[in-house]
């Protein structure tokens, strides 16, 4: 781990939504946080499968994996992680920067929930499955 200034605790949206196994290679990997509110992670898991996840699609990417904030204690106090804070993140592999703008463009101009509170553009390191 390189950098780890900005740290959530986070579970998996739902069964299955973690990162599994990937033989695909390329591309730019994403992450897009949404803040959700108190209580909010279920009814947005819900409308990212139904509303976002296929506008992904569109764009030529790939949704690698979601998942949502997990309210345990931290057990490992040398890393600060973000506490108090309802979020769903959601990681993509998109084609090229043309994919991801294209995605951009088209939630900028959408309902506000589509919109995340942070994009961050992850650089895996050399023995990252996600390569």
């Amino acid at each position: 781990m390189i950098d780890s200034n900005n740290v959530l605790l986070l579970r998996p949206a739902s069964p299955g939504s973690g990162f599994a196994p990937e033989s695909a290679r390329g591309g730019l990997i994403v992450a897009m946080v949404h803040a959700v509110g108190v209580g909010g992670e279920e009814a947005f898991t819900e409308f990212f499968a139904r509303t976002l996840e296929p506008a992904v699609t569109l764009a030529g990417s790939t949704v690698l994996a979601t998942f949502v904030s997990e309210h345990a204690a931290n057990t490992y106090p040398a890393l600060p992680i973000r506490e108090g804070e309802n979020v769903f993140v959601w990681f993509a592999r998109f084609v090229d920067s043309a994919a991801l703008e294209r995605y951009r463009q088209a939630v900028e101009t959408s309902d506000s929930r589509q919109r995340p509170s942070e994009v961050l553009l992850l650089a895996p390191t050399p023995r990252s499955k996600l390569q």
